[in-house]
C-alpha cells in the first residue's frame, strides 16, 4: 500500500508540472523546427506535411525549406499558415500572403514578429 501511496504522488506530481502545450495565436510569427547543417546552416528538422484543410489525413505537400510564416487561425491541433513577407522589408518572399494550408502545430515554433516583417 505504501508503495501505490508514493507512485501515487509521483503521477500527481508529473500531471500538475508537466506545462501545457502552446497555443498559438491568430498573426503569430512561426517556423517549422529547424536543426544546424553540417555547413553551419539552418535547415528544417524534418520534411512538414502541409494538408489542404484541418480534418484531411494525406497531406497535400511537404514543407521543405526554412520560412516564416502568419498563424491565421488554429483549430484541432492545426494551424492554418499564410507565407510572412520576412525579416528583410526590401525584399520580400515574392509569395508574401499566400496561403499554404494546414501544419499540424507540433511541428512550428514562435519566433520574434520581427522574423515574419513588420
Amino acid at each position: 500500500m505504501k508503495m501505490f501511496t508514493m507512485l501515487a504522488a509521483v503521477v500527481a506530481a508529473s500531471v500538475l508540472t508537466t506545462a501545457p502545450a502552446h497555443a498559438f495565436e491568430e498573426r503569430e510569427c512561426v517556423m517549422p523546427f529547424t536543426v544546424q547543417a553540417p555547413n553551419g546552416t539552418l535547415k528544417l528538422k524534418a520534411p512538414v506535411p502541409v494538408f489542404k484543410n484541418a480534418i484531411d489525413t494525406t497531406p497535400v505537400r511537404k514543407l521543405t525549406t526554412r520560412m516564416p510564416f502568419y498563424v491565421e487561425k488554429v483549430t484541432g491541433g492545426r494551424a492554418l499558415l499564410e507565407i510572412a513577407p520576412g525579416f528583410d522589408d526590401e525584399d520580400p518572399y515574392p509569395d508574401a500572403g499566400k496561403i499554404i494550408g494546414w501544419v499540424e502545430v507540433k511541428h512550428l515554433k514562435t519566433y520574434d514578429s520581427m522574423n515574419c516583417g513588420m
